[in-house]
């Protein structure tokens, strides 16, 4: 009879367990799948990492291309400064220079990357312009919509753009050509100006320039 009862009480036990076990079970299939964690942007995805010139104006970008702050050549000239400080970090050196066949200009100069906020007498221009002398500010790449750069092969350039003209050891060539209208209506025929040494490297790159100025 001990034997009996002693059975009897296992079998229940097992019975127990088995039920329990099938409980946890149940639960493990209904709950939520773990999530992965989502990715945050890093410091260097929300950077500058380049200033980008174009024939209608000037963009900051991240290493992604995602804009952080941009100014056309018709834009007041402390906005233009305030975005590429910024960008630069580091304010400007500032002078003026005097026009000789063209207007003078207040010229706002980070190492090498210069705005020019044009002045009296510049009616046939838009009112800023930049004239590009390094590849480089910083950390920041300075090139053109199509990755033009200061340091690059200007012979490679001159022969992909039949139009380059050449004036002693120096081409000579038009960008991007297209018509800006300013907020009054006024329109400007303008283009990116490229200067490169004749079996040498790209020195500058200015934009906008007017066509007659070619």
């Amino acid at each position: 009879m001990e034997e009996a009862t002693r059975a009897y009480s296992w079998g229940v036990k097992l019975r127990a367990a088995v039920i329990a076990l099938g409980v946890l079970v149940a639960l493990s299939a209904c709950a939520a799948p773990a999530t992965a964690p989502t990715p945050t942007a890093t410091a260097a995805d929300e950077s500058a990492a380049a200033v980008v010139v174009a024939v209608d104006g000037v963009d900051v970008t991240t290493a992604s291309g995602v804009s952080l702050g941009s100014f056309d050549y018709f834009a007041d000239a402390g906005v233009a400064v305030g975005i590429l400080t910024e960008a630069f970090g580091a304010e400007p050196v500032v002078d003026q220079v005097a026009g000789l066949d063209s207007p003078g200009y207040t010229r706002y100069d980070w190492t090498g990357f210069q705005l020019q906020a044009l002045g009296e007498g510049a009616d046939r221009y838009p009112p800023l312009r930049v004239s590009v002398l390094v590849t480089d500010v910083g950390d920041l790449r300075i090139a053109t919509t199509d990755g033009i750069s200061v340091g690059q092969d200007a012979d490679a350039l001159a022969t992909a753009n039949p139009g380059t003209q050449t004036f002693g050891g120096t081409y000579s060539m038009h960008l991007s050509d297209t018509t800006l209208t300013g907020p009054d209506g006024t329109t400007f025929s303008v283009y990116v100006g490229v200067a490169g040494q004749v079996g040498g490297q790209i020195i500058t790159i200015t934009s906008p320039q007017v066509q007659s100025d070619f």
